[in-house]
């Protein structure tokens, strides 16, 4: 927050929804290519 309290999960602050939504995104995107690299390393085998 503006007084340096930790930003609240679940605000209607559209600061912290944004920076969510793009953790989210990335946490999807590095599940994604963790998920490609063991079904690549699976086929390697």
């Amino acid at each position: 927050g503006d007084k340096g309290e930790p930003a609240v999960i679940g605000t209607d602050n559209t600061v912290t929804t944004a920076f969510l939504n793009v953790a989210k995104a990335v946490a999807q995107q590095v599940a994604i290519v963790n998920a490609n690299k063991n079904a690549i390393a699976e086929a390697e085998v």
